[in-house]
């Protein structure tokens, strides 16, 4: 059941985080927003993941000159070949988990692809994750620039640098490198998917019941 009558505006994430998943679960129907500024070192364009070495961030790589420009203007560079060397870090991380095996094929080919535009990227890796854990969120992308709402807009809540409160704290889940590192909650929905498969839906499910 939605939150709210009206789709939530949300911000267009490279997969998004746990958090960001609970909310868009709740909504049910959420606008993505591509008009926004892009902002550098965010989850605009990148994702933390639980490596050997700890919390590393996976980044998509964007051409130059970035400052000041919308996020549907925010192009793609292949230049330093930084998408296969996120490709072999998600298998350096995630290849002993339960369900990497499963996954990653189906995956490749999302988040691998070429794409011209860093939104074409993170639209196509939410689809597919709605899709892998058939949670039919209604998903679409801003078409204006819409001004600050109130209780609908999740803009300003996800923060690649510093931790935001939840009205619900994440439960744990086995991952990967726990036992190095303890429990880190609200990595990147990668490591919800590759640790818990299929179970990832109930988790997230079990989260927006607590919220309600």
């Amino acid at each position: 059941m939605s939150m709210h009558s009206t789709s939530a505006i949300f911000p267009l994430h490279m997969g998004g985080s746990i958090s960001w998943w609970v909310y868009a679960l709740a909504e049910k129907s959420i606008q993505l927003d591509v008009q926004e500024y892009f902002i550098k070192q965010s989850y605009h364009n990148r994702m933390h993941i639980l490596s050997a070495n700890g919390l590393l961030a996976l980044s998509a790589p964007t051409s130059g000159g970035n400052f000041q420009r919308p996020l549907h203007e925010i192009k793609l560079n292949y230049a330093h070949n930084l998408m296969a060397k996120n490709r072999m870090a998600l298998q350096s991380a995630y290849g002993s988990s339960p369900f990497y095996e499963h996954y990653d094929y189906l995956l490749e080919p999302v988040l691998f692809n070429e794409y011209v535009f860093l939104h074409e990227l993170s639209f196509a890796l939410i689809q597919w994750i709605n899709k892998q854990l058939k949670l039919t969120i209604d998903l679409s992308k801003t078409e204006n620039y819409t001004p600050q709402l109130d209780t609908v807009d999740y803009r300003k809540m996800f923060d690649a640098k510093k931790k935001y409160e939840l009205p619900v704290l994440l439960s744990r889940y086995p991952q990967t490198f726990e036992h190095k590192y303890g429990f880190v909650p609200d990595l990147s929905i990668l490591d919800l998917l590759f640790n818990m498969g299929p179970a990832s839906t109930d988790y997230l499910q079990k989260h927006v019941d607590l919220m309600t």
